[in-house]
């Protein structure tokens, strides 16, 4: 009898446990928005004020960005001083998809990430931080929608979750 007890607690925590896995999955892709249109605003501020050569600009933001998009930009900067004949997108494409290759980014958020060096296409410092802005704005739309997204469906999941650990519960007495 204490087996069984035992055993329904330890189904129930489970499956708590993996639908509480899976909602706070959710909530770290919102922090990694947050972190992509943070380093897309000192980015901004970087070609704004200080007008430094976009290695350098990347290189100097390594240091003030959390992994894993330091890594990335550590990485571009260095191969943008090697100028391997790669084109900016190209480059920032390949770095970005090898250090967010873990984080599930839906598609419209991997088109707003990977289409951002086309704002460095401006001739003119002020033009290219307009350009920035326009990125910002659509990451800001990409992270109001998944943080309206996130109380629905996180109840869904874990009510489902719940529920499917009950009828596990069920069937196996």
């Amino acid at each position: 009898m204490i087996g069984k007890i035992l055993g329904v607690f330890g189904l129930l925590t489970g499956s708590i446990g993996f639908t509480a896995e899976i909602c706070m999955g959710r909530k770290n892709q919102i922090l990694l928005l947050k972190e992509i249109r943070e380093m897309f605003c000192l980015i901004q501020g970087e070609i704004d004020y200080t007008a430094l050569p976009l290695p350098e600009i990347f290189r100097n933001l390594s240091e003030k960005i959390k992994e894993p998009l330091s890594g990335a930009l550590r990485e571009a900067a260095g191969r943008l001083t090697m100028e391997q004949g790669e084109t900016i997108r190209e480059l920032w494409q390949k770095e970005m998809e090898k250090a967010l290759a873990s984080y599930h980014l839906s598609g419209n958020q991997k088109q707003i990430l990977f289409s951002f060096p086309d704002g460095f296409a401006e001739n003119e410092y002020r033009g290219q931080a307009r350009a920035i802005d326009r990125y910002i704005r659509d990451m800001d739309r990409e992270i109001q929608q998944c943080e309206e997204e996130l109380k629905s469906k996180n109840r869904i999941i874990m009510s489902l979750g719940i529920a499917a650990g009950l009828f596990l519960v069920i069937v196996l007495l």
